[in-house]
């Protein structure tokens, strides 16, 4: 998804049925073809599952410049027995295996809905304060507000027309009724969401047959997620940064192989006005599995948002609605 000043893009978000534990799988089936020697290897087995991912973060690349077969060694410690040690000779099996990213089709999931965007909410019949109901009574309270500050100043004026002695102000109160109604609608209007207009709509629509339930590469869903974007200024502004979070890509050469993928699938109007694609796959040189949780931490001492922590009384107070009115990201 896009993020921009903190808060993310609803008509960006894709998600993928497919991660890391597709690419173990898929570099199993490569090296037993090549001929694994471990053969009692079980892949439901919790120790052979990180047998297999250790080989995977340790032979796996994405860089281009290595070819050739090469021959490597790995040892296997059971419980109460010694150590074996296994040779293995692999080749272009350590760069086929983290490709499938970009050619999902070769997980052989095609079948289900490997791509899903994220729908508009429907609300949650469980749930008597969802989103929805925030919405209303916020356009509701918006609407009184504004109307009690409307009165006041009828009264403020028409006190004003009665000091100069102006004729019978029922014009004035019914003119103001207009207006206030108008400005009513104005209001729940405004409370509701942009993705309501009918272009918008048509636009989600199509967005979804073209590529919901495809396999969808990992560097067409970044181009899609940013093309979804709803100004170019943004769309430039997230050319320039792409941050891949997680530890799916920890690959050697996998963030100049992303970046070399974008540059040449991004679209030309774009190609030429953005002046540096930069994609970021260790920031900081930190580990990419604890960035999420880098974010969440930072985020939790930061003076801003203090006034977002719940308390035990006011959560024994509201419940649940408590939690819609404080979380800053609408799920």
């Amino acid at each position: 998804c896009c993020v921009e000043d903190g808060v993310s893009h609803r008509n960006t978000r894709l998600r993928l049925a497919y991660g890391g534990a597709d690419v173990t799988r898929c570099y199993y089936w490569l090296m037993q073809r090549s001929g694994f020697p471990y053969r009692e290897c079980q892949v439901f087995s919790r120790m052979d599952a990180l047998l297999l991912q250790q080989l995977k973060e340790t032979f796996c690349h994405l860089d281009q410049d290595i070819s050739g077969i090469q021959d490597h060694e790995f040892k296997i410690r059971h419980p109460d027995s010694p150590a074996l040690l296994y040779q293995l000779r692999l080749g272009d099996e350590k760069l086929q295996a983290p490709m499938a990213l970009f050619y999902p089709a070769t997980f052989g999931i095609v079948g289900q809905k490997i791509t899903t965007l994220q729908h508009r909410s429907h609300g949650d019949s469980e749930d008597p304060h969802d989103e929805h109901y925030l919405v209303a009574t916020q356009s509701k309270q918006e609407q009184a507000a504004k109307a009690i500050a409307e009165r006041k100043a009828l009264a403020k004026y028409a006190g004003f027309e009665a000091e100069l002695g102006a004729p019978n102000c029922d014009g004035v109160e019914k003119s103001h009724e207009l207006e206030l109604a108008s400005s009513q609608h104005d209001c729940v209007l405004a409370g509701n969401d942009s993705e309501d207009l009918p272009a918008a709509l048509m636009a989600r629509k199509t967005t979804v047959s073209q590529f919901e339930g495809k396999a969808l590469g990992l560097d067409k869903s970044i181009l899609h997620s940013i093309d979804c974007c709803g100004s170019d200024e943004t769309k430039k502004k997230m050319y320039s940064s792409i941050l891949v979070v997680g530890g799916g890509l920890m690959f050697q050469g996998a963030q100049e192989f992303l970046q070399h993928r974008i540059l040449n699938k991004m679209p030309p109007s774009f190609r030429r006005i953005v002046e540096n694609v930069e994609v970021i796959t260790r920031p900081k040189d930190m580990d990419a599995r604890l960035i999420a949780w880098k974010g969440g931490a930072v985020l939790a001492c930061l003076d801003t948002t203090q006034e977002l922590w719940i308390h035990q009384r006011e959560w024994q107070r509201f419940g649940v609605r408590m939690l819609r009115e404080r979380a800053p990201f609408v799920w």
